[in-house]
């Protein structure tokens, strides 16, 4: 399983680190798996809670990156009870296996002396701890400092520490090392996903769309990745969400104790009340581990000049203000509310 776990955790990391604030100007039509509300949701006091509280959700979901790569399905990827994907957990853990993948076979090839420009090609077939298969395509191409890498995975009902996965996963790679062993690199990818189904205690996901990731690992201070995510979700009760040229960006610092900063801009389509627009005013700071943020603030933008902020407070509470008239004045107050009823 270390191949496929490796291709998984590199897929999922660059998708959180795509970093531009112009979402408006890349935003395509609308995919065929949406099919909820597009219109653009005026938030209330009826809303304001269930909107802001699914984005964020959907967006980081735990971001506990010190879990080993083979539990990495479990990070995030279904929310505890509410039975609902976060994109950006599965996006980053698909990130980080390509790059990781690309980054092993640099290694493999140095150490088997392949000369310069030449392809490895190599399929294979492992079977996973819980039942079911993972059949793999791969080639590389090494040209001086620059490794380009294209893959194709295949799920066949895999299931590994309580995450059933099948469907198919592509991407096509480009990786600049740094260094003579590629451990300092700047990455570009595009990564493609076509009714891959994710399912846990806590219920079921199938996923289609596409994440643009770069990635910049060029120092031993700080790593950083960007994902543009076009990807719809659509849950066992048949409701979907649509992340329309979604970026988030994921930057960690590793003289801070590896403390986390992750970002997020674009749309999002929530099934029932339409689409809100999201800023990330203060990015979200995860510190020692924790699957909770201690400090962060982004804005939801609605119909009718209606708008409510997600602030935190510290890694145990948060708090929602919203505008529900569009006067500019807030009018709504969440009062503490706390992380751990959040997922």
């Amino acid at each position: 399983m270390r191949k496929t776990a490796v291709f998984l955790f590199v897929l999922v990391f660059c998708c959180f680190l795509l970093g531009c604030r112009d979402s408006s100007s890349r935003r395509g039509a609308q995919p065929s798996e949406y099919t909820g509300v597009t219109s653009q949701a005026k938030i209330s006091e009826d809303t304001v809670k269930d909107l802001a509280t699914q984005n964020f959700t959907k967006m980081q979901g735990s971001t506990d990156l010190s879990t080993s790569i083979p539990n990495l399905p479990m990070m995030g990827m279904v929310s505890e009870g509410g039975g609902t994907l976060s994109a950006g957990s599965f996006a980053l853990f698909l990130s980080t296996s390509v790059l990781e993948l690309i980054q092993a076979h640099d290694t493999s090839a140095q150490g088997n002396a392949l000369y310069l420009g030449a392809v490895m090609e190599e399929s294979y077939t492992e079977a996973c701890s819980g039942g079911g298969k993972i059949y793999v395509d791969e080639s590389f191409r090494d040209r001086s400092d620059t490794i380009t890498g294209s893959m194709t995975i295949d799920f066949d009902n895999c299931r590994e520490d309580g995450i059933l996965l099948d469907g198919y996963v592509t991407a096509d790679v480009t990786v600049k090392c740094k260094d003579h062993d590629c451990y300092y690199f700047t990455a570009t990818g595009d990564i493609h996903f076509d009714d891959l189904i994710a399912s846990g205690d806590a219920g079921t996901q199938t996923i289609s769309g596409s994440v643009r990731m770069e990635s910049d690992q060029t120092d031993d201070n700080y790593s950083f990745i960007s994902m543009r995510i076009n990807m719809v979700t659509t849950e066992d009760t048949g409701k979907t969400h649509w992340l329309d040229d979604m970026v988030i960006e994921h930057g960690q610092d590793y003289r801070y104790n590896g403390a986390l900063t992750v970002g997020m801009n674009g749309r999002f389509y929530d099934h029932d009340h339409g689409y809100v627009d999201i800023d990330t005013e203060t990015p979200f700071k995860y510190y020692d581990n924790n699957i909770y943020p201690s400090q962060g603030e982004y804005v939801m933008k609605g119909a009718d000049n209606t708008r409510a902020r997600f602030i935190c407070i510290d890694n145990q509470i948060y708090r929602l203000l919203a505008d529900t008239n569009g006067d500019g004045v807030d009018d709504y107050n969440s009062g503490a509310l706390y992380w751990s009823d959040l997922y």
